[in-house]
């Protein structure tokens, strides 16, 4: 599906590139000791000093990672603005789809959703409907990007299933009405922070796995997520999305705001 080139450093020869590697192998060797060190009974006062370093080093160093993959893929504004086919493109896209379609969930109700679709929501369970929902969102596609989005779309749609069982109602009791909408918000900012976060998970698991075996790389790669989402959950303060006007362009805007918000949380040295 068109010429989206994949991102390799081996390729592309962009400087950023190995200075994004840099600064998640620094990333890996912080955690690596973040997590011998929190092992650990009876901390003194320099260890317990040293983890603290650790953390901050580990925030400062991700955000790098996250600056030189936006530079790498021709800029913020590019990025921001859907004209990258490296990054930013797909997830914009799958944003806007997702928050259409849960909108009108969340206003007509998961029922009459499926009922547009010529779908019976007696004949299915939570999953099933979740994979409804993915397959109408998601599009076909076979680059970085493409896998970054349904990454991080099914990430999202596996929190949501498990909020949902946890507050043992059902997916249309759990996005109707304006509790839903303002779930909206933050579903979406967690969808672009995975979507962040799969596309330095897809660049530098291998190299990791070589150096740190499997195990300790799905930690590092568990803290690098855990940092992504928090640091954006964290820093966003914005507009609410039931004062967006769907029916129009805003919509659109909204979700490119949202998503230039991320980015300048996650790089604010840019």
């Amino acid at each position: 599906m068109g010429t989206s080139q994949r991102h390799n450093p081996s390729v592309t020869g962009d400087p950023n590139w190995g200075q994004s590697s840099q600064a998640i192998t620094q990333t890996a060797k912080d955690v690596v000791e973040l997590e011998a060190l929190s092992s650990l009974e009876n901390l003194s006062n320099s260890q317990v000093k040293r983890i603290s370093i650790l953390d901050s080093r580990i925030h400062r160093n991700i955000s790098k990672a996250i600056s030189r993959l936006v530079k790498a893929s021709g800029g913020k504004d590019n990025v921001i603005g859907g004209k990258s086919n490296s990054f930013g493109k797909r997830g914009i896209s799958y944003g806007i789809g997702f928050y259409d379609v849960f909108r009108s969930i969340s206003e007509k109700g998961l029922s009459a959703w499926l009922e547009s679709k010529g779908l019976d929501l007696r004949s299915y369970n939570t999953s099933e409907i979740l994979d409804l929902l993915f397959d109408y969102i998601c599009e076909p596609g076979t680059t970085l990007d493409d896998t970054a989005a349904n990454d991080a779309l099914r990430l999202l749609f596996r929190k949501i299933e498990n909020e949902a069982l946890k507050l043992g109602i059902s997916i249309e009791e759990l996005l109707k009405g304006q509790p839903g909408l303002d779930r909206i918000r933050d579903y979406i900012d967690e969808f672009f922070g995975n979507y962040i976060y799969s596309h330095l998970s897809q660049n530098f698991t291998e190299k990791l796995e070589k150096e740190y075996g499997i195990k300790m790389t799905k930690q590092i790669k568990n803290e690098i997520r855990r940092t992504i989402i928090e640091d954006v959950k964290a820093g966003i303060n914005g507009k609410k999305v039931s004062e967006v006007d769907w029916k129009g362009t805003e919509g659109r805007e909204f979700i490119k705001k949202e998503f230039s918000t991320i980015l300048k949380i996650l790089t604010p040295d840019d």
